[in-house]
């Protein structure tokens, strides 16, 4: 979700910024979020917010549910957001209450309680009402940030993590997606039995001469009848494109988001790898950080 404007005073150069002069406030990730919580039972999700203007003083960010029965817990605490597309990410626990709910969740300036952004939030009370096969299932999808520094390197990257927590080997096929629903990538990955691999997908991009877009969705495809986990850490800070190696910049935070498994009714990976097929996309070779590379 995108806010136009929200009532925080805005430092121009010699003046105040009219809110009229401002193009986008703020950014949230995801912009929605549907969960499958019986009563008692809970799931952590990582949610953002970028402010992109510049402002008087930093901003005191809190994460609260605008329904007062709603279950909702901010792991986190409170996070300064300096602006000037500044990024904050938040691990908040949802809880079921037995019902179907649906609220905001609202990112609130914790001191002049103002509400700058939201995610719309729907739970509902059973998981039999969603339509999904677990990890089991052959098509996972997550979302990636490449924000490129003006000065050069990275101030938001993404890393990819894949997981074969079985005895077999588990093959299948990543494909990168601009915020414009073009595949301009495809890799392959093969992970053996307790097997893990962390991708940078900003540097594989690089690597292959892409020009990575500053947000986009990434598919992975698994085989039929195997299982894997997959989830995507969202780095912020200082990162350098001549080291792939996140932990080697300067981290200033980490957000972890699980992919979800798409059910069979919405895609599968035979869909999502045909429609890639049709844009051609030049290949990818994973670039592996976090000390996943077997080689």
């Amino acid at each position: 979700m995108k806010r136009l404007f929200a009532p925080i005073v805005l430092l121009a150069a010699t003046a105040i910024a009219p809110f009229a002069a401002i193009a986008q406030f703020s950014v949230v990730e995801p912009s929605s979020l549907a969960l499958a919580l019986g009563a008692g039972k809970s799931a952590t999700e990582t949610v953002s917010i970028r402010i992109d203007p510049f402002c008087v003083r930093p901003i005191l960010i809190a994460v609260d549910a605008s329904a007062p029965d709603a279950v909702v817990e901010n792991l986190s605490g409170n996070i300064l957001n300096n602006c000037g597309g500044d990024v904050s990410a938040f691990d908040v626990r949802f809880t079921g209450v037995g019902a179907d709910q649906s609220f905001d969740l609202q990112f609130v300036d914790a001191e002049a309680f103002n509400v700058i952004d939201s995610i719309p939030v729907t739970i509902a009370s059973s998981a039999a009402r969603v339509e999904s096969l677990g990890e089991a299932g052959t098509l996972l999808s997550c979302f990636y940030d490449c924000g490129p520094r003006p000065t050069g390197g990275w101030r938001e990257l993404t890393t990819l993590l894949l997981a074969n927590p079985g005895g077999d080997t588990v093959a299948g096929r990543v494909v990168v997606l601009d915020g414009n629903a073009s595949a301009i990538g495809v890799g392959a990955y093969d992970l053996g039995p307790d097997d893990l691999d962390e991708i940078n997908v900003c540097a594989t991009l690089d690597a292959a001469g892409i020009d990575p877009p500053l947000s986009g969705l990434v598919h992975v495809t698994v085989a039929a009848g195997s299982g894997a986990y997959a989830w995507v850490k969202d780095w912020t800070g200082r990162f350098s494109r001549d080291n792939p190696e996140p932990s080697a910049g300067a981290v200033s935070g980490v957000g972890k988001t699980e992919c979800r498994v798409v059910a069979p009714g919405v895609g599968t990976a035979e869909e999502a790898l045909a429609r890639a097929a049709t844009q051609n996309p030049p290949p990818l070779a994973p670039v592996l950080v976090g000390g996943t590379d077997d080689q």
